[in-house]
């Protein structure tokens, strides 16, 4: 976790109050996280409370979550961790999740998550902020562009399940 993000919590940028979730949030992480699954077309059912308040909330939490709040509605949310780009040599963040409720979207929520990022990115020393979007999602690239991001073709890969085991397999065989 960055040194200074607790300090710096909670925020307010353009009207939106963003704060560091904690265990007492993972009903609404478990919203959230739902939100943004079923938007992406990925299942819904993996991200429970528990899991949450264990992986994402807990005192062994590699990640950051921060929560969006506009009025007396959580409406969004942001989950990063550190990253290094060994191109440029600099340290940064990845942004795995940015979220944002379709009621909220346009409404400068997903920018106030970024910006609390950058905010501690850059008293952290990092240089940059790394994320992708679904090839599909043309709304969040629009977006994403005006915010002056650069973006670039890159095809993403991930092992789950059965493939996930049979790379852990391949040490017993060494």
């Amino acid at each position: 976790m960055p040194i200074d993000i607790e300090t710096l919590l909670p925020l307010t940028v353009h009207d939106v109050e963003v704060r560091l979730a904690g265990p007492d949030d993972a009903d609404v992480m478990e919203r959230l996280g739902a939100g943004l699954n079923a938007h992406q077309g990925d299942p819904t059912d993996h991200l429970t409370a528990e899991v949450i308040a264990r992986d994402l909330c807990g005192e062994l939490a590699e990640y950051v979550t921060l929560i969006a709040r506009v009025g007396d509605s959580d409406v969004g949310y942001a989950l990063y961790h550190t990253s290094y780009d060994t191109g440029f040599g600099v340290p940064g963040y990845y942004v795995a999740d940015l979220y944002v409720d379709k009621d909220y979207r346009g409404n400068n929520v997903g920018r106030a998550l970024m910006a609390v990022i950058v905010h501690s990115a850059k008293r952290s020393g990092r240089r940059y902020l790394w994320w992708a979007s679904k090839l599909w999602n043309k709304p969040a690239q629009k977006v994403y562009a005006a915010w002056g991001a650069s973006s670039e073709t890159v095809m993403a890969h991930a092992l789950f399940g059965e493939a996930f085991d049979r790379f852990d397999a391949d040490i017993e065989k060494l």
